[in-house]
């Protein structure tokens, strides 16, 4: 396969793109494994020491992604059935509503993903003022 800076446009496709993505998610997805066959891991995995979601969040979103090209391939179905029974404009209405009702679905889940992200890190966050003040 083509390398990146091979190509004369010097971009990486958005398969190659897929698959770090596929790779990043195996190694989280090992990762945590390891973590739990660790000594003490599963209590910290039943403490909830340790946080999964951000993990989780990734694959949450390939799923809605692959949820919204699927809504959008029925949608658009439907509009063409409705734009034989009911006349053109009422087929070009439904495939508009099909288009931003796909790409709001990707955006919100995206923005709802990212805000318990955010959640996590500030969780992060306070957990390591908690550990420096021990410290002191």
């Amino acid at each position: 396969m083509d390398q990146p800076e091979n190509r004369p446009d010097g971009n990486a496709s958005s398969f190659d793109a897929a698959r770090d993505a596929a790779g990043d998610l195996r190694y989280e997805a090992e990762q945590t494994l390891r973590d739990l066959k660790e000594p003490g891991g599963l209590k910290s995995f039943f403490k909830f020491e340790k946080m999964y979601f951000p993990t989780l969040a990734s694959i949450l979103f390939i799923l809605s992604c692959i949820g919204a090209v699927l809504f959008f391939l029925f949608g658009i179905l439907g509009a063409f059935v409705g734009m034989a029974q009911s006349g053109f404009f009422a087929g070009l209405l439904g495939i508009f509503g099909v288009v931003v009702g796909s790409v709001v679905m990707i955006v919100m889940t995206r923005v709802w993903i990212e805000i318990a992200l955010v959640a996590f890190k500030i969780n992060d966050t306070l957990h390591e003022i908690r550990d420096l003040l021990k410290q002191k």
